[in-house]
């Protein structure tokens, strides 16, 4: 009985670890001013990064009952330098559809861009007041690249000491326009240096658990929603694994301590940074609307695609329903 008791009481810690971090999401810079107060590692600064390239594939279908479905997954390619199957499907489309305008912004959307991923505190509040937590910071490159040389020029010049846990400031990030014509504009703020509060210190996102997520059901999903909008054929590796999956029953994965039926520990933060980029997904892609990909059918350069195999896509969509429950 004490080691049932024993069980029960892990069991309880790691739903209530599960519930207070899931506000812990991937931080988007905002229009208007941003402020950006860098992290080191607390465990080793001087050597663990505190960033990580990444990228992310997203997918959108329709369900049963016609309403739109998103699935999104980390692109191995831009995250590890690893052969990515998802972005193959979307090469092999893009030379398909090549002058096809509509399925052009289709395929697009689907395309992971390399990004960064910063550990930091952030706040459109140049004193920091809001924030509450560290986070992990979103970027494009282009503002990464700026902000290191700014950092590093700063550092070299001996004006400051940026990074500094005791004397470091942030740098404003001033974000303006939409779309292609978004700007961005980097300026350190040296007035405000301060010590970096324990809270934040100590409380850091893991970099290493957020670029090393995996979700076998997600991905597939992914890459048969990818399929099913381009017609291209998932690649034979990946069509294999499909057998693989976990069962909606959850008793293979249940075995494992820690893991439920998808294939990541649940009880981490960066475990639902992927299902808030999917919340960000509906927001910002997939603009064409269903009429338009339809003209392909009608584009003399192009043949009709051709639909997939999707006799499991039923299952996918609805463990993806349960997940999300």
């Amino acid at each position: 009985m004490s080691a049932l008791m024993n069980l029960l009481k892990k069991s309880q810690e790691v739903a209530k670890n599960a519930r207070g971090n899931r506000g812990n999401d991937l931080q988007k810079m905002q229009p208007g001013e941003n402020y950006v107060r860098i992290i080191l590692n607390k465990d080793d600064p001087d050597n663990i990064p505190f960033s990580h390239k990444y990228g992310i594939h997203y997918a959108k279908s329709k369900g049963e009952d016609g309403k739109d479905v998103y699935s999104a997954h980390l692109c191995f390619q831009h995250t590890h330098d690893k052969p990515c199957e998802m972005c193959e499907m979307v090469m092999e489309a893009k030379a398909k559809y090549k002058g096809n305008k509509a399925m052009e912004k289709v395929i697009d959307d689907m395309r992971a861009s390399p990004r960064m991923a910063v550990v930091g505190m952030w706040s459109q509040k140049e004193d920091f007041s809001d924030t509450d937590k560290t986070s992990l910071i979103d970027m494009p490159m282009s503002v990464f690249d700026d902000l290191m040389d700014a950092i590093m020029q700063d550092m070299n010049d001996e004006i400051g000491e940026p990074l500094s846990r005791e004397k470091g400031y942030a740098y404003q990030i001033t974000r303006t326009g939409s779309g292609l014509d978004t700007d961005y504009k980097v300026k350190p703020m040296r007035k405000n240096k301060t010590a970096v509060p324990a809270k934040f210190w100590d409380n850091q996102p893991s970099l290493e658990q957020f670029v090393n997520q995996t979700d076998p059901t997600k991905l597939m999903a992914t890459s048969k929603m990818i399929a099913r909008a381009t017609g291209i054929a998932l690649p034979a590796s990946m069509g294999s694994s499909a057998g693989a999956l976990p069962t909606p029953t959850g008793k293979a994965a249940a075995s494992l301590p820690g893991m439920t039926i998808t294939g990541v520990d649940d009880s981490t933060a960066e475990a639902s940074l992927l299902d808030k980029e999917v919340e960000y997904a509906k927001e910002a892609v997939f603009e064409p609307e269903e009429k338009e990909v339809k003209e392909v059918k009608e584009a003399p350069a192009s043949e009709p695609a051709a639909e997939p195999e999707n006799e499991d896509l039923d299952d996918i969509y609805a463990q993806l329903n349960a997940l999300s429950m």
